[in-house]
């Protein structure tokens, strides 16, 4: 009985993740090239913080829209030293959404270069200490 509850509870999940049901903290999203808090903070970064407030995206705090990100990445890979973009994905609606934000970024920070966006909670970020072999 134990069993069937536990092999139906995993299929749920799976069923869950795969519609997008998930809550985004628990979804899949680090990808190549992309840092963690745990991973510190280069010496010097400007960090921009894009994240979710009620289903809606923001910059650095600011309400945008997605359309409003392509101009913001486009600018900042024209800055000396590029800034740090970090993704919080706590609040977004669900697993499919983070991922579509997630993927975003990736191909318009060029993220896999490394150092360039970071992945996890802001204040997590706020308080990482410099990286010690970053750039």
């Amino acid at each position: 009985m134990f069993r069937s509850i536990l092999v139906l509870s995993f299929i749920g999940s799976l069923v869950a993740c795969s519609n997008g049901v998930q809550n985004a903290e628990k979804c899949p999203l680090l990808s190549a090239g992309w840092s963690q808090p745990k991973d510190g903070v280069p010496t010097f970064a400007l960090v921009n913080i894009v994240a979710w407030s009620d289903s809606s995206i923001t910059w650095n705090g600011v309400p945008v829209k997605e359309s409003q990100l392509t101009g913001f990445f486009a600018e900042t890979r024209n800055m000396v030293p590029e800034p740090l973009t970090v993704y919080d994905p706590v609040g977004a609606p669900n697993c499919d959404r983070a991922t579509e934000l997630r993927d975003i970024i990736d191909k318009a920070v060029d993220c896999k270069r490394g150092w360039m966006c970071g992945l996890g909670a802001e204040v997590d970020w706020n308080n990482a200490t410099p990286a010690k072999d970053a750039l």
